[in-house]
């Protein structure tokens, strides 16, 4: 179906580094883990100041439902920081997703103990003891990281039950 949109917004445009006119993006692809393929599974470009437009959240709900729909609830959903919020989660348990989702290190979770502290002061006291040497290649350039692993089962995020994964060595904080 081709339809044209009308109603641009505001939007932060990465490649310019600042915010300017265009449509937000719900991009869902497949990535095979035995081959380095992604295959598009689902995508819709939208304007929050559309007049049939609800929420973001609405958005991504409606993306979430029809790919489990359609996939029979196979699958894990990976996502990025802003996927962690309320809505989102409790979406995915609902609909008892498995997901991993990378989030703000500022976000609150709930301990066993029933204390909310932030992500980050769980990540912080993890023990990270199980060790991986990896090589990444970024357009072939090739980096050799030792990568070290921990794991935190039992957190509650929003009333769902999840283990935080920590890994150090990766990136520019862990």
């Amino acid at each position: 179906m081709f339809f044209k949109l009308r109603v641009k917004a505001k939007v932060w445009d990465g490649s310019e580094g600042q915010v300017g006119q265009g449509y937000w993006i719900n991009s869902v692809v497949v990535a095979d883990v035995d081959k380095e393929q992604l295959v598009p599974l689902y995508n819709e470009l939208f304007s929050q100041k559309a007049k049939d437009f609800g929420s973001e959240n609405q958005q991504i709900f409606k993306a979430l439902r029809a790919i489990h729909e359609q996939l029979k609830g196979k699958g894990i959903w990976a996502m990025d920081r802003g996927a962690d919020r309320k809505k989102i989660v409790e979406e995915l348990g609902g609909l008892k997703s498995r997901f991993v989702i990378r989030p703000r290190g500022d976000r609150k979770v709930e301990t066993k103990m029933g204390r909310r502290i932030e992500i980050r002061e769980i990540a912080n006291r993890a023990k990270t003891e199980t060790k991986h040497k990896i090589t990444i290649d970024k357009e072939g350039y090739k980096e050799d990281k030792e990568i070290c692993l921990g794991i935190r089962h039992g957190i509650q995020v929003e009333g769902v039950t999840v283990s935080i994964v920590v890994v150090r060595g990766f990136g520019k904080n862990h």
